[in-house]
């Protein structure tokens, strides 16, 4: 193989533009030996890695210098020595800096994710904690919240999956944003409770202070206001038809008070953790640990005690829906809140204990709601 034409040849048949017989003799010239092989596989290992920048951080640079430096006393051209480390130079730096950007950018990416946080309850348990910017979070049972370490440019956003009250920090060139998939609740710094199950076909707003408003993002984060909250509103946003629903809720705010000092033994008024704004208000009871209906539909306090006891309740008799309770539940065992509802409506209920699958893990408990059987008369 003449030596005046070696690189051309060896990228000639990387790229595949060899003619038949370039391509025969260089096959030739690889069967003479395995030294030839070896530097031919070492030139193309350096082609490549200009075609995949992304594996410059497994390739050995050392090795490929040495390997061009052999190239060189191997074909005894001297005077070819500047046109052969140029173009090698080409192969080896063009790939690095492109590797570096790359490698720059990846790790960007990586840092990005890895700052990320999630804080997730089990059903049954409810937790409080503070984000980076000071804003208060209540997450009730079986909810999750996603969240950055730190909150950068304009705007502060979480994820919510579940339902949570937050006492958002003030800061008016940052909004606050609570995203929940087709809508996000705004503020600046204001008190709300958000409930945004998954399977839910609505979203729930209850704005205890300040203003709130809900929005969508559309192309380049333009935003479109569907509803500016105001204090002791609650907003029902349907997924399915865009619709919303304001209700005021002032008149039906639950009587949650903490007891007054006990004056005979000189006991202390015990202070709620949380605003009196929330203590005081249905929608947000769950974070005193109750659970309050007022004139709600049987539909709604199955779906809120499944939830609160981690069983799946069913209602066998259609004309069950059109039931409405008015109760508060503190404390009481499952067991205890079903008795209380058999005492205030002519129902019955079974229970079905949980099974264990195939998967080794286990279904929720059922309980069957169904219209009392009236016995009849011997």
């Amino acid at each position: 193989m003449e030596t005046r034409n070696f690189e051309d040849l060896f990228l000639g048949m990387l790229e595949g533009t060899l003619s038949p017989e370039d391509r025969d003799a260089l096959k030739k010239w690889l069967a003479e030996n395995e030294d030839n092989q070896k530097e031919f596989g070492e030139f193309r290992s350096a082609w490549e890695l200009s075609s995949r920048p992304g594996e410059m951080l497994s390739f050995d640079t050392a090795k490929a210098s040495l390997a061009v430096k052999r190239m060189i006393p191997e074909f005894r051209k001297k005077k070819r020595f500047l046109e052969i480390f140029q173009r090698a130079a080409a192969i080896l730096i063009l790939p690095l800096l492109f590797s570096s950007l790359y490698f720059i950018h990846k790790q960007g990416q990586k840092t990005e994710t890895a700052m990320v946080r999630e804080v997730s309850t089990n059903y049954g348990i409810r937790t409080q904690f503070n984000l980076p910017d000071g804003t208060t979070v209540w997450l009730n049972s079986g909810s999750r919240l996603r969240f950055p370490e730190t909150f950068a440019g304009q705007r502060r956003e979480v994820y919510l999956y579940g339902e949570a009250c937050f006492e958002v920090s003030k800061d008016a060139s940052r909004p606050f944003y609570v995203n929940l998939g087709e809508i996000s609740v705004k503020a600046t710094g204001t008190t709300f409770n958000v409930s945004a199950w998954p399977g839910d076909n609505t979203y729930e707003t209850s704005l205890l202070s300040g203003k709130v408003d809900l929005v969508k993002t559309v192309s380049h984060r333009q935003e479109i206001v569907v509803c500016r909250m105001q204090p002791k509103q609650h907003v029902i946003f349907n997924k399915a038809g865009d619709r919303v629903e304001v209700k005021d809720e002032s008149a039906e705010e639950a009587e949650i008070m903490v007891p007054e000092a006990d004056k005979t033994t000189g006991a202390k008024r015990m202070e709620p953790i949380l605003p009196k704004a929330v203590s005081h208000n249905k929608h947000t009871s769950w974070i005193a640990g109750k659970l309050v209906f007022r004139n709600d539909p049987m539909e709604e306090v199955i779906r809120q005690l499944g939830r609160w006891y981690n069983v799946d309740i069913r209602l066998q008799d259609t004309i069950l829906y059109d039931f409405k309770y008015t109760a508060t539940f503190e404390n009481e065992t499952l067991d205890q809140v079903l008795d209380l509802l058999v005492l205030s409506a002519p129902i019955e209920y079974s229970v079905l204990s949980r099974k264990a699958g195939d998967d080794y893990t286990y279904s929720k408990k059922l309980v069957t709601i169904r219209l009392r059987k009236h016995k009849s008369r011997q």
